[in-house]
């Protein structure tokens, strides 16, 4: 048949029981190291009493796919599909469900739904295309489009519904009492933690065209373009930021001192909404060289780009300082490299039955003969990242991870190399009180990796049924230090400013770290009966 038709069914029910105490156990906050010794907390987050974390989630997910393979002719073969997956809005055990649906709204609305549904037109096509150009399995095309949707599940929603009101009770109190910061006489009002109410279900678009070419009957060259785009991706801000009081012709705001949070009734209103977009664009180059001979390898390259305006919805998906953005309202600001975005990153491997064939005693050849190496040489540049000052200069309520001014003329990745002064802190300055900085997200790029590991293999054979086998690897040969991008926080990121002066922190372009391993050893001998 030149049909090959699928289709299949799945549902997935959920069963998820647990709790989020972080803010149930208390944190101080300092503000940079001279507050922490002499005990002077700038604020404390912590529960009322009664506050209940637990939840007890149930939901459930449908999908239907339906997929043909067809073979046109014998030089073009057409795959194309259609999947239908929709989810339910998640219910509550017990009934401990809110939300604050509106920014204007006095207090969350409790009880179903947590949202709307937005997944019942979550209908995802696919198509690919498979053309044997000459009809000589030489030279092949190949090319493909698809959707891929990302059902709101708990791990978008659970740690928003978790921290709501009437249920959970979370204030932050400035200049806490110690050592007891919960008998301020005065303590702040509640933060809330939302899900957009009419939210959009995620998803990627991805696509992409790929030529290969036989060059020699052994080695193959591949050349090709992938990209995607992200559509109604999550991301995180404080919708109960203080409005600018005024907003210049760049569109840059300015927050004055009569600048006041949008809804008195709250304090943070970590938002998270279904609004942001990603672009991914690539060029892969692949050379490949089949087994012959004993030997076979294959070279790999990229150069991609990859860009969005949040790069993840959580602080522990960004390693970043911070988990909102300097101001939710002007998402444009955001736009810049992905935490993720690496620029060119190159593998090369191998496999080598080493052509040595020694005479001499059965001992020497059973021990020096018939050897195999490999090897993996990973050569790629490093992740982007943000300096930041760790208070609110901008005086507008979003407490942490404001970005500093670029010095006019400076380069906004003045990187210098080496673990002990990374960058130039000099290109950025504080900017003045009231706005957001200049600076854009994360303009720096982190120091690259390179790493060579290599593997010595034999197997023995001791009589007819019993073999030893030997392999001897070494991962990180050459011992190379692969450094990490600085860090100066315990949540991620670069502090560069901790104080109004303006003074940069003394160790904001050190390195302290290094990713992968020093070179290690290994040895593996197994017997085989």
């Amino acid at each position: 048949s030149r049909h090959d038709l699928r289709a299949g069914f799945a549902w997935k029910h959920y069963r998820s029981n647990g709790w989020y105490t972080a803010f149930f156990d208390g944190l101080l906050i300092y503000e940079n190291l001279e507050t922490f010794l002499t005990n002077r907390a700038q604020r404390f987050q912590g529960a009322d009493a009664g506050s209940d974390p637990h939840r007890n989630y149930r939901q459930n997910l449908f999908a239907f796919y339906l997929q043909d393979q067809y073979r046109w002719r014998p030089d073009v073969t057409l795959s194309y599909g259609l999947r239908y997956e929709w989810f339910t809005v998640p219910t509550e055990e017990s009934g401990r469900l809110s939300n604050l649906r509106a920014l204007t709204d006095p207090a969350p609305v409790v009880g179903e739904p947590l949202f709307e549904n937005p997944s019942l037109a979550n209908v995802a096509p696919r198509v690919g295309l498979a053309w044997d150009v000459m009809g000589r399995h030489r030279t092949v095309v190949r090319s493909g489009f698809g959707i891929f949707y990302e059902p709101i599940l708990e791990n978008i929603y659970g740690y928003n519904a978790r921290l709501q009101p009437p249920f959970a009770v979370i204030r932050t109190t400035l200049n806490p009492p110690y050592p007891d910061p919960s008998s301020a006489p005065v303590k702040g009002n509640p933060r809330v933690d939302p899900l957009e109410f009419d939210l959009s279900t995620p998803y990627l678009m991805r696509y992409h065209l790929t030529l290969q070419q036989a060059l020699t009957d052994q080695i193959l060259l591949t050349v090709g373009y992938s990209g995607s785009r992200g559509v109604h991706l999550p991301r995180v801000g404080d919708l109960n930021s203080r409005a600018p009081t005024s907003v210049d012709d760049e569109g840059r705001p300015y927050y004055g001192a009569t600048a006041s949070r949008r809804n008195p009734a709250f304090d943070r209103v970590r938002y998270t909404s279904t609004d942001g977009n990603s672009v991914y664009n690539a060029l892969q180059v692949g050379l490949t060289h089949r087994w012959h001979g004993g030997f076979q390898w294959q070279l790999s390259y990229t150069y991609g780009w990859a860009i969005d305006d949040a790069s993840g919805y959580r602080r522990e998906f960004t390693s970043s300082i911070a988990d909102v953005p300097p101001d939710y309202y002007f998402r444009h600001l955001e736009r810049g490299l992905s935490n993720f975005h690496v620029a060119h990153h190159g593998v090369f491997s191998y496999t080598w039955d080493l052509p040595f064939h020694l005479d001499g005693p059965a001992w020497a050849r059973a021990l020096l003969n018939d050897w195999q190496t490999a090897g993996i040489i990973t050569l790629s540049t490093g992740y982007p990242f943000t300096v930041n000052a760790s208070f609110d200069i901008a005086n507008n309520g979003v407490r942490e991870g404001h970005r500093p001014d670029l010095v006019p003329g400076a380069s906004n990745n003045p990187v210098l190399g080496g673990p002990d002064r990374y960058f130039d802190v000099s290109a950025f300055r504080l900017q003045e009180p009231g706005h957001l900085g200049t600076l854009g997200r994360n303009t720096l790029i982190g120091p690259g990796y390179a790493s060579v590991d290599v593997a010595l293999a034999r197997v023995i054979r001791v009589g007819d049924t019993h073999r030893l086998s030997l392999r001897l690897e070494a991962f990180n040969l050459l011992n190379r230090a692969n450094f990490a991008a600085p860090q100066n926080s315990g949540t991620g990121g670069v502090v560069l400013f901790n104080s109004p002066d303006g003074t940069p922190v003394g160790n904001a372009a050190k390195i302290f770290s290094t990713v992968g391993s020093s070179r290690q050893l290994q040895l593996a001998v197994r017997l085989s009966f």
